[in-house]
């Protein structure tokens, strides 16, 4: 005789199933924490160590950081405290952006440019006066810029804002794309004076490099009261890539692997629980309530064991002081694993329903 389920019941005997289950599903949770938690620490190490080999800022030969206000920071950095960096031992250039806005041009209307001033140091960092031939730090023109409105050096151009115009000479038109600052391509530099800034860049000799990126030179205290945020440039030669904007992408392979091998071990629990579905099967429910029963179960207990392991994981990041780019690639590598084993867990639990041996069928 069949038994009657509805969807609220199959979900509450898959509850009282992980509860009842005592040390088995104890045991299960603990194992499942630790290999998502072990795929976690992995795939964090592994972004790590390839934030910190920089293997194309190397090949470069010029490192260049980018520092901004911590993440708690709500003041703005010194720009000239970050003009003064230039004297310090091992520092090649230093300079800021002062003010980085989309502004309207009176000629051609409708269209509108990137306004981005800047202390003169900035020039140098990014190699903007290649060509010039005087050092000087001149009205900066982007290639995409000057291609779309025809300009050449000595060419006027003009912002509009709401209470005055803005009347600029063009001083060098840059040929290329500018691939160490590409926010320049299509837009006009400015030198200016000032005395806050968001952004402030340092180029820095390869030796003491990971000195200033660690923030453990005094003088960066001197940019802002609290502490400053330092990374590596994300754009430093052209054709290649460095290692910080590789480490950005999605790259969840430890994921895929804790999850490959949580649903191996479901499918080894299931093999020693085919007397227990022998029994729903036994007294009238159908395999496919049986199927929802026992996913449903595994499910849960595989949610419990991700709340453990993502505990754990964030637990050992914080202890281990690894970057926080890191540590959000071994946390996403964790959640990535939950939905890999969940696929993995449908045919594994339906094998065991049809009173399969599961293990021979994986094999298979």
């Amino acid at each position: 005789m069949k038994r009657s389920w509805r969807l609220r019941s199959v979900l509450r005997e898959a509850g009282l199933n992980v509860a009842n289950g005592g040390v088995r599903t104890m045991l299960m949770a603990v194992v499942l924490a630790s290999v998502l938690t072990v795929g976690g620490l992995l795939e964090a190490h592994s972004v790590q160590q390839i934030v910190e080999r920089d293997v194309d800022l190397a090949r470069r030969g010029r490192f260049v950081l980018q520092i901004t206000p911590g993440s708690n920071d709500r003041l703005p950095l010194d720009a000239r405290a970050c003009e003064r960096l230039v004297s310090q031992d091992g520092v090649i250039a230093s300079g800021s952006v002062l003010d980085n806005d989309l502004v309207p041009l009176r000629l051609p209307p409708g269209t509108t440019l990137r306004r981005i001033a800047v202390t003169p140091g900035l020039y140098d960092v990014f190699d903007l006066t290649a060509g010039n031939g005087n050092g000087t730090a001149p009205i900066f023109a982007g290639h995409e810029a000057a291609d779309e409105l025809k300009l050449a050096p000595g060419a006027p151009i003009a912002f509009k804002a709401a209470q005055h115009s803005e009347q600029l000479t063009v001083g060098f038109v840059a040929e290329t794309s500018v691939v160490r600052y590409p926010l320049a391509d299509r837009a006009i530099l400015l030198p200016a004076v000032g005395s806050e800034t968001r952004v402030c860049y340092v180029e820095i000799d390869p030796r003491i490099f990971n000195d200033y990126r660690s923030g453990g030179v005094a003088s960066l205290d001197t940019l802002t009261e609290g502490t400053p945020t330092a990374t590596a440039l994300a754009h430093v030669e052209k054709g290649e890539t460095p290692s910080e904007r590789y480490a950005s992408r999605l790259s969840r392979f430890s994921g895929y692997a804790a999850g490959i091998a949580a649903a191996s071990i479901f499918a080894v629990d299931l093999q020693t629980r085919r007397k227990e579905i022998g029994v729903y099967r036994a007294t009238g429910t159908t395999r496919p309530v049986a199927f929802l029963i026992f996913y449903a179960d595994q499910m849960l207990t595989l949610v419990v064991g991700c709340f453990i392991a993502a505990f754990a994981t964030s637990a050992l990041l914080v202890a281990s002081d690894l970057g926080r780019q890191a540590a959000l690639h071994g946390l996403g590598a964790v959640s990535t694993a939950v939905p890999i084993a969940g696929i993995g867990l449908v045919p594994i639990v339906a094998t065991a329903i049809c009173r399969r041996d599961i293990i021979s069928t994986l094999k298979q």
